[in-house]
């Protein structure tokens, strides 16, 4: 229970070179990218699908069709998951970017002493 709380479990990298160090992240940060695109493009699929479509008559202006995406006909639920799945897509893009920066950050690092101070001292590789 003492490693679950102070984290040490995740210290996986303790007593690896430099080389294995890079592998590793590029690894991690490979498969958060897949994961994370996959999601960002359903969340821009349902961020750009959620908002509320209205055609009104010019000549009647009263006259209005309107549709709601996904069934939400409250006004208040549908601004706040239209608003919801625009931050979590937003989130998730800046999450694949991100992680393919680190990648090429890690990628140009190129002898043992370079990866170590990428590293930091007693961190997690590339944080």
């Amino acid at each position: 229970i003492i490693s679950m709380v102070t984290f040490s479990w995740a210290e996986t990298s303790e007593g690896k070179t430099g080389e294995q160090m890079k592998e590793e992240v590029i690894a991690a940060m490979s498969v958060i990218a897949m994961v994370s695109t996959l999601v960002w493009g359903v969340g821009w699929s349902i961020f750009f699908g959620s908002h509320k479509d209205c055609f009104c008559d010019v000549k009647n202006p009263a006259t209005c069709y309107c549709s709601v995406a996904f069934d939400l006909q409250q006004e208040e639920s549908a601004a706040v998951f239209y608003a919801l799945s625009g931050i979590a897509t937003f989130c998730f893009m800046f999450a694949t970017l991100f992680s393919v920066l680190q990648m090429i950050m890690i990628a140009e690092c190129s002898d043992e002493s370079e990866l170590k101070k990428f590293s930091g001292v007693g961190q997690i590789p590339g944080t």
